[in-house]
């Protein structure tokens, strides 16, 4: 099978780095360094199991809507492969909390060409007919370079093809047989400016995983989208400007980046993906857990890409419409300015002074990102002293002087603190009743 020699040929032409053992570098703006780690973003990744969670989730009003992800009629390569709806998505917030929810009437196949008889999707105890949720959780990034802001995503967070269409026919350049990314055979099925991989990066990805306001903090990045290798200068592509791409060959091979250019095997750089990953069909070797992922460069012939392995390999041949590879975005942030910080949930609060016997109201101020919803929690209060309700409504119990923390957590996950002081006073005509009518037996 046409897929299962790739997996082999990338072995035996795997190149080899160490790197994510990464030193730290000094140079950042606002103090990172290289293999800092920066939360920015938020992205459907663990699967929810709590009993009573799904149910509840599954009582939700929700619009289900398609992927569009691809089959086709068992043949890897043989431009028949289309879009269909077999599996769909919703997005829902409940409890302040959000949900993405993924059903499917048919599995996915590990190939935009191939049949759903062939899948990941099973072996990772994902079946037909069931809705499975996913919380949205805060994305974590590895800095790569402090000064430009590169980083990759510390985790496989989905997986996808490198390009859903695929079509033999032809010799290319080199006397192998051509595969075009399109029907009307303009361009090979490894062209990364023309893949589907890299409109769904900064779609589907970009317009999901980032507010308006991340979205204005993350810098547009040129990019080299030439082959791996100069013997294969045919199969690259045009230089592209994105928000959103993949690493690309060359990257790893790069020292500034804590790696080491003597192409060597590296376990570092093995990484797992999320629940949602492998609920997308994402293949999980069973002997270690860990995931194969994409890289932009082109490969060997017109139908591969590079990626690494899950034994941490890098190899020129994986088969451009699998879509059990993973998916480990990057992206420059403007690291010199406050838009990272301001993406992030804040909370503050004042201090409240309240009449013994009086109620009064705490009135936090939040700061999130314009549309993201929020909830608030109050707790940590000595509970003799006051009382606090979900709104935020303080109810005297006793003189004195207590801590309300108030805690915001946004649809998201995030989570922001701070402090409030309440202190409970007695006004004059009550200190009078404590002193001449026995007050503090009573009153």
């Amino acid at each position: 099978m046409q897929m299962k020699w790739k997996r082999t040929l990338a072995l035996l032409l795997a190149v080899l780095l160490l790197g994510s053992s990464v030193p730290l570098a000094a140079g950042a703006e606002d103090g990172y360094k290289v293999g800092d780690t920066v939360v920015y973003g938020c992205y459907p990744q663990t699967r929810i199991k709590v009993s009573g969670m799904t149910e509840a989730l599954d009582t939700q009003a929700v619009n289900w809507q398609s992927y569009g992800y691809y089959s086709g009629t068992g043949e890897s390569d043989d431009g028949k492969m289309t879009a269909k709806s077999y599996m769909q998505y919703c997005d829902v917030t409940y409890g302040g909390q959000k949900y993405r929810g993924v059903k499917f009437s048919s599995y996915r196949p590990i190939g935009t060409g191939y049949t759903s008889s062939i899948n990941h999707q099973q072996s990772n105890h994902y079946y037909t007919d069931t809705t499975y949720w996913f919380r949205y959780e805060p994305l974590r990034w590895r800095v790569f370079d402090p000064a430009t802001g590169l980083m990759l995503c510390e985790t496989i967070i989905d997986s996808q093809p490198y390009n859903n269409y695929m079509l033999a026919s032809g010799e290319d350049e080199y006397g192998y047989t051509a595969y075009w990314g399109d029907a009307d055979k303009t361009h090979y099925a490894n062209n990364y400016s023309e893949s589907s991989l890299r409109q769904w990066l900064n779609d589907e990805f970009y317009s999901t995983a980032f507010t308006k306001v991340q979205q204005d903090g993350i810098l547009a990045t040129t990019l080299d989208n030439s082959d791996y290798s100069p013997d294969c200068a045919a199969y690259g592509s045009a230089s592209t400007t994105d928000k959103v791409f993949l690493l690309s060959y060359n990257d790893f091979l790069n020292p500034a980046y804590g790696f080491e250019a003597n192409q060597t095997k590296d376990f570092a750089i093995q990484v797992q993906g999320s629940d949602y990953a492998k609920c997308q069909g994402l293949r999980t070797y069973r002997f270690n857990e860990y995931s194969d992922w994409w890289l932009r460069s082109p490969g060997v012939d017109s139908d591969s890409a590079c990626g690494v392995t899950e034994e941490g390999w890098i190899g020129p041949a994986y088969s451009v419409n699998s879509t059990d590879v993973g998916i480990r975005p990057a992206l420059r942030l403007n690291m010199g300015s406050e838009i990272s910080e301001s993406a992030q949930l804040r909370v503050t609060v004042t201090d409240l002074t309240v009449q013994y016997r009086s109620s009064g109201k705490l009135a936090p101020n939040v700061a999130a990102d314009e549309g993201v919803q929020y909830t608030l929690a109050y707790s940590g209060f000595d509970s003799g002293i006051i009382s606090v309700d979900e709104n935020g409504s303080v109810t005297t119990r006793k003189a004195g002087t207590t801590t309300v923390t108030v805690t915001a957590t946004d649809e998201y996950g995030n989570k922001a603190e701070a402090k409030c002081t309440v202190t409970v006073k007695y006004a004059w005509w009550q200190m009078l009743i404590r002193i001449f009518l026995f007050g503090w037996l009573w009153y």
